[in-house]
């Protein structure tokens, strides 16, 4: 009994014992790595910049990424967190309009719009794309993203309308709000011009703050057509304390034989209560 007698391999016979022990070691491992993989997935979810264009930060904690081309920023964390910007406009996609910027949670700034799109042809009407809009800041802290400019717009032969400005973000509570966008310029030889208008200044705090003033008017300019220029945006309005945004400027226009009319100048933001 027992060894063989010549040659050859021997091992001596596991107990029960030893299998289940060995069985629940590795039972043990698996359940480790699960734990260990749920964890950092469950704190990748919480707390971490974005990294991918457009990507939101942490649901807590992050600042979110910046947009690819004609795509919104991504959002700050809920918690801590800037607002990515937003990604300039492409000719052909979403009318070349600029992605909005992300938005901040209660303490971060906004991100920028993006710009809209210029577009130029030899002939043809052609549409310039609109800015995106600035991100609004965190609920009690931050500073708001400015508006995207407009994109400019020419023509030979066609009617030029340039981009519209995008809007300011807006700040709740404590902090500036965000300027308009200017509104993007328009050039054709004998068709009509028409200037973009200007975003409107974005809304400051309840409690102390600065409105964003209203973007300038683009210009307009056409050799043997009507020349109009963009209308200026609008201030931002304040709440109890802070100065309320200026208003844009009409943009300029100019035409050798035909009319040419330049835009209006923004409204100037109010007061809610003591501000300027």
């Amino acid at each position: 009994d027992g060894a063989p007698a010549t040659g050859g391999n021997w091992s001596a016979p596991r107990s029960p014992l030893t299998d289940g022990l060995m069985s629940a070691n590795l039972a043990f491992q698996n359940a480790a790595l699960a734990m260990s993989s749920a964890f950092q997935t469950g704190f990748k979810t919480l707390f971490h910049n974005g990294t991918e264009p457009g990507e939101n930060g942490g649901l807590l904690i992050g600042n979110g990424a910046d947009g690819g081309p004609g795509q919104n920023g991504g959002r700050g964390g809920l918690l801590f967190g800037s607002g990515g910007n937003g990604g300039a406009g492409v000719a052909g996609v979403n009318n070349g309009k600029g992605g909005n910027g992300g938005s901040a949670g209660l303490w971060g700034n906004g991100g920028a719009g993006g710009a809209g799109a210029s577009i130029t042809t030899a002939d043809g009407d052609v549409i310039a794309g609109d800015g995106g809009n600035g991100g609004n800041s965190g609920l009690f802290h931050g500073n708001a993203g400015v508006g995207g400019a407009g994109g400019d717009a020419a023509s030979v032969s066609g009617n030029a309308q340039g981009g519209r400005g995008g809007h300011g973000g807006n700040n709740t509570w404590l902090g500036s709000a965000g300027l308009g966008g200017e509104g993007g310029s328009a050039t054709s030889d004998s068709g009509t011009a028409t200037g973009g208008a200007g975003g409107d200044g974005g809304n400051a705090g309840w409690l102390f703050g600065w409105a964003g003033g209203g973007g300038a008017g683009g210009a307009a300019t056409s050799n043997t057509n009507t020349a109009t220029g963009g209308d200026g945006g609008s201030g931002g309005n304040i709440g109890i304390e802070g100065a309320g945004g200026t208003g844009g400027d009409g943009g300029a226009a100019q035409t050798n034989e035909g009319t040419a009319t330049g835009g209006d100048g923004g409204y100037g933001g109010s007061s809610f209560f003591n501000g300027t």
